[in-house]
């Protein structure tokens, strides 16, 4: 009985810690692009490239953290309610440090700014999830924090099918109000985004956090190449806008060196996120083994 109370405790502060320290890299994070934005007027005789990594160093931390705060806790089991319950104590601290961040240094008095702030969290969180879900429907893996269970192997039953299809109609009702109007690109967007970078977050957390001894190193190379096709997608965007297609030995050092540091802004905060997790207990499991062994 101790032992069981032992074990339930150590789950209980692997689970309270583990979302906490998300959480509090979601406030760090979330005060950076306001800090950035202040101080970018200090950028205007700086080289292209220089400002192409400046805009890595602002944005793409708080993207990532953001991005783990949905899919950590809806990567584990449990009903849909549950996770979205969990993933409000990641996620909502460090959007609130964003929103006063903003608001002290950035908004002018009447300028509105929770509206646009909140339908772009809607959008990532409705591209996150419908990832994270789909993945976990798909792939054997599971993200927890206490001992597995392979009697609770099937995190995914009718119950959160039927609530996810319930958020979905929620969710589609909210873009379609008024408001939304002239932010239905930015939703569209911030899903496509969460789509995408939650996609190669879940399979961060398998390659790094199974608790088989093996190493997935072919698949994390081709994850450090994934991270790199994204940042090097974006830079070319970036060019193209400033500098059009003509490409020149400069435009190639404007695409290559930046690139190569907005991968590192995208896989440092990542870094921070699973190591956090692997200290605290969390670790990715195969379903099919844990029930597969005996019990």
């Amino acid at each position: 009985m101790e032992a069981d109370d032992l074990a339930r405790r150590s789950a209980i502060e692997s689970l309270l810690f583990g979302l906490l320290g998300v959480g509090v890299l979601g406030v760090v994070a979330g005060l950076v692009p306001p800090i950035g934005i202040c101080l970018a007027d200090y950028l205007d005789n700086s080289s292209l490239a220089f400002k192409i990594c400046y805009l890595f160093t602002v944005l793409a931390p708080t993207m990532v953290v953001a991005v783990f705060a949905i899919v950590v806790p809806l990567f584990c089991g449990g009903t849909l309610v549950k996770r979205l319950m969990l993933t409000s104590l990641t996620l909502v601290p460090g959007c609130v440090a964003t929103g006063i961040g903003i608001r002290l240094m950035l908004a002018s008095p009447g300028e509105p700014i929770a509206v646009p702030v909140a339908y772009g969290i809607l959008g990532l969180l409705f591209g996150c999830g419908t990832a994270v879900l789909i993945m976990q429907l798909m792939t054997p893996w599971t993200l927890t924090h206490s001992p597995f269970d392979g009697k609770k192997a099937n995190p995914l039953g009718l119950q959160t099918l039927l609530e996810f299809t319930t958020l979905i109609g929620i969710a589609c009702g909210l873009v379609a109000l008024p408001t939304a109007e002239e932010f239905c690109l930015a939703i569209f967007l911030m899903a496509v985004v969460g789509v995408v970078v939650s996609i190669i977050a879940v399979r961060l957390l398998v390659a790094f956090l199974d608790e088989a001894p093996e190493r997935r190193w072919v698949e994390i190379g081709l994850l450090v190449l994934s991270g790199m096709a994204v940042s090097t997608t974006l830079t070319c965007l970036i060019v193209r806008q400033e500098a059009g297609w003509t490409i020149g030995a400069s435009e190639i050092a404007m695409i290559v060196l930046p690139s190569m540091y907005g991968a590192l802004m995208l896989y440092l905060p990542a870094a921070l996120v699973i190591g956090w997790l692997s200290r605290c207990g969390w670790r990715c499991v195969d379903r099919r083994r844990a029930t597969a062994s005996p019990t």
